[in-house]
């Protein structure tokens, strides 16, 4: 039963992973929500795993990124960092979230997370393109990684309450 968890979890993390919520300030990206969320609902191993799975249907073609987007070069590009670290940042988050039982430390995982992969995300970002203006992205970002990070709690909270799978 613990593997049919897996298999949705990673079916959730393929049809929603691509899709973005869009304010008229910044669109919300929903990556990182459905790869944090089922990382902390499955576990730090199968959240690495189902991350990893993701990182590489994206890479050979199946249109699960961001904007429904696919394909090696995002592995080399501008958004390299981030992909790259989903697998890190979702073990990172299984593992946390497991340890913890208050409900502000299990929004703190998720912020931490989010913060983590910006830190990341944005390294690899200056070293690709070195002008870019990361403070001005992260500040973009921030807002959305606040919203992404309250919802996943209560989200992750309601799941784990009705114990399914």
């Amino acid at each position: 039963m613990k593997r049919i968890g897996d298999v949705i979890g990673l079916v959730l993390v393929v049809l929603i992973a691509p899709l973005s919520v869009d304010l008229e300030i910044v669109p919300i990206t929903l990556q990182t929500f459905i790869l944090f969320t089922v990382a902390a609902w499955r576990g730090a191993i199968p959240g690495l795993y189902i991350a990893l799975a993701y990182v590489l249907l994206g890479a050979v073609g199946l249109p699960v990124y961001s904007g429904h987007s696919s394909g090696w070069e995002k592995l080399i590009g501008p958004t390299a960092g981030f992909i790259w670290a989903f697998p890190l940042v979702s073990y990172v988050v299984g593992w946390l979230y497991s340890k913890t039982k208050l409900i502000w430390l299990q929004m703190g995982v998720f912020l931490v997370a989010h913060l983590l992969l910006m830190v990341i995300g944005l390294s690899v970002l200056k070293w690709i393109k070195p002008g870019v203006d990361v403070w001005s992205i992260a500040y973009s970002i921030l807002p959305g990684a606040i919203i992404k990070s309250i919802v996943a709690t209560i989200v992750v909270k309601g799941i784990k309450k009705a114990d399914w799978f």
